[in-house]
Formats: C-alpha cells, sequence, structure tokens
C-alpha cells in the first residue's frame, strides 16, 4: 500500500511547541504524526502542543487514533494540546465522536 502525502513542520514558539499538519490524516501514515508530536514533548517540555490542521485535507479514524494517542502522551507530562484551524468537517467528526473536549479546542480556532 502506498502511503499517502502528509507533511509535518515543527517550530518552538514563546515556549509551544507548534507542529504544522498538510495532507491526508490516514492509516499509512499517522505513526509519523503520533512520533513527530512525541518527540517535540520529548524535548524541553513545552507549555502547550499546538497541533495546526490548515493544510490537512482528510483525516480518518487512524488520525483520530493518533490525536488520541498525542493527548495521552502529552497528559502524561502536564502539557495541554490545542487543535487550531480545524475545518468543519474534521471538526463535526470531532464532536461527533466526542474527544473534541480532550484538547483545548474551541471551534474554528486560529493559532
Amino acid at each position: 500500500m502506498v502511503p499517502t502525502r502528509l507533511d509535518l513542520s515543527a517550530e518552538r514558539i514563546e515556549g509551544d511547541a507548534r507542529l504544522a499538519i498538510a495532507g491526508e490524516i490516514d492509516h499509512t501514515n499517522y505513526r509519523a504524526l503520533v512520533e513527530q508530536a512525541t518527540a517535540l514533548l520529548a524535548g524541553p517540555r513545552p507549555t502547550r502542543l499546538v497541533l495546526d490542521f490548515a493544510g490537512v485535507t482528510f483525516c480518518n479514524s487512524s488520525g483520530l487514533n493518533a490525536l488520541v494517542q498525542i493527548y495521552h502522551r502529552a497528559s502524561a507530562i502536564a502539557v495541554p494540546v490545542r487543535l487550531v484551524n480545524v475545518r468543519r468537517r474534521q471538526s463535526e467528526i470531532l464532536a461527533l465522536t466526542e474527544i473534541g473536549p480532550l484538547f483545548d479546542w474551541p471551534p474554528g480556532a486560529q493559532a
């Protein structure tokens, strides 16, 4: 199976670890997202982990699984996770699956 395209770009801004995500998150690449987020948490402990969904065009149940894994890893070290720039359809899925409340995630949030 050919992995779908997923681009990840990490940076630190004023104590926050920020991960910009672009492309499709599915079963072929969700582990890369978890690994990159985990690496950001393993460095100097950030005050918050910000996941920027501006470039995400697709996210299936594997992507939701990745978000839950990231949440658990971050909460184990008391780092809140904020989701920003989440598209309407993805917001609906987060609400429907009831995992949205795990995150600092006001729908429509920009960072």
